[in-house]
């Protein structure tokens, strides 16, 4: 039997994709306090897209971020900061991290580029790009 990461199993050969917990991007936006943790998540505020939040102590709350600042980091987390004019914000905002994760594979494979390892931030839910839909 295979695992994944969130413990669920399947066949052998079978790809087993995670589907729990917030897939989160943490950064660190401009001009920023310091005792403030940002991230962008996918569906987590916002179903099926990527939306900014921010937490100040335990809780985790919605936020506003600018589009420069979102596209930016998304391309950078995924790697695909070299074809910014061909993955617009406006494209990318509702793909998910299996699609990005994907769209940066091809890149790979197109370009002779290095495997990258596409992580979650999220605390205790550390689970590739590659298996979160």
């Amino acid at each position: 039997m295979a695992t994944c990461s969130c413990g669920r199993k399947g066949k052998k050969g079978e790809r087993v994709v995670s589907e729990r917990g917030t897939y989160s991007v943490y950064y660190t936006p401009p001009n920023a306090d310091s005792y403030m943790t940002y991230a962008l998540d996918f569906n987590f505020f916002k179903k099926g897209q990527w939306s900014p939040s921010q937490r100040e102590g335990v809780r985790w709350y919605e936020s506003s971020e600018s589009g420069e600042v979102m596209h930016k980091v998304l391309l950078e987390h995924f790697g695909l900061e070299d074809w910014k004019k061909e993955f617009p914000l406006k494209r990318i905002v509702t793909m998910s991290p299996y699609l990005l994760a994907m769209e940066r594979r091809k890149k790979e494979r197109a370009y002779d580029l290095p495997w990258k390892n596409i992580l979650s931030n999220t605390v205790g839910y550390h689970v590739p790009a590659d298996n979160h839909r």
